[in-house]
């Protein structure tokens, strides 16, 4: 059974993602790992959280402008 636990734990830890933190790229455990206090990785997974929010309205953002240039290109065409 503990091989199992050992297995995951590291098929865990590879497919975790990488931060970039400015100054060296860290996966989120080791940036967590990092805190001293409760209060510091509440201040991280705020900024973590608001940064996921930011990319996702860019990116529909970006989509739905490349949506609107494709619909105005095909009825250009028509």
């Amino acid at each position: 059974m503990e091989k199992y636990k050992e297995d995951i734990t590291s098929s865990n830890a590879e497919n975790e993602p990488i931060v970039d933190t400015g100054l060296k790229k860290q996966t989120i455990k080791q940036l967590f790992d990092g805190c001293d206090t409760l209060s510091e990785a509440r201040y991280l997974l705020q900024h973590l959280f608001d940064l996921c929010i930011d990319k996702a309205a860019m990116a529909a953002k970006v989509e739905a402008e490349f949506k609107l240039n494709l619909t105005v290109t095909q009825t250009e065409i028509v």
